[in-house]
């Protein structure tokens, strides 16, 4: 049901659904969240993607690689470049380990708000935990800099 309402961009149905299972049960598992959060984002509803991921950290069931990395993408699309280093902080504390998704986010929402020293401390950061930049993290930093006319 929920991957439905995520590939569709049926945000409110796919919440009132979360909001049920809440009040009803079966309780939201970390993969259902997950959608959701993704969900969110898809639909540019970035503060709310970032409320269930708030919600899931307070108690509901524990955020995975992927429900991180949607958060985290749901803070760029929403040109939140702090809100995307704190969420990627939090995983380099508490885990999951960031992957290059994750990563790649991050920078992408550093670079959009021409925020380029944070680009450039992930950049950092991915290489010490053996994650090398791709194509998307230099077309993300290429951006970045063409915003900030960094040529």
């Amino acid at each position: 049901g929920c991957t439905a309402f995520e590939r569709g961009r049926h945000w409110e149905h796919m919440l009132a659904l979360i909001q049920e299972m809440m009040h009803c049960g079966p309780e939201p598992d970390t993969i259902t969240c997950s959608i959701a959060v993704s969900g969110c984002s898809h639909s540019l509803q970035w503060e709310r993607a970032i409320a269930l991921f708030g919600g899931m950290s307070r108690g509901g069931p524990s955020p995975d690689l992927v429900t991180y990395s949607a958060a985290i993408t749901a803070s760029e699309r929403g040109r939140c470049w702090e809100g995307a280093l704190n969420l990627l902080r939090l995983m380099q504390v508490e885990g999951p380990k960031p992957g290059s998704i994750a990563y790649n986010s991050a920078i992408g929402a550093c670079a959009k708000a021409a925020a380029m020293d944070g680009a450039f401390h992930i950049v950092a950061s991915m290489c010490e935990d053996l994650y090398s930049p791709d194509v998307f993290t230099y077309s993300a930093l290429i951006n970045g800099c063409a915003k900030r006319h960094k040529w």
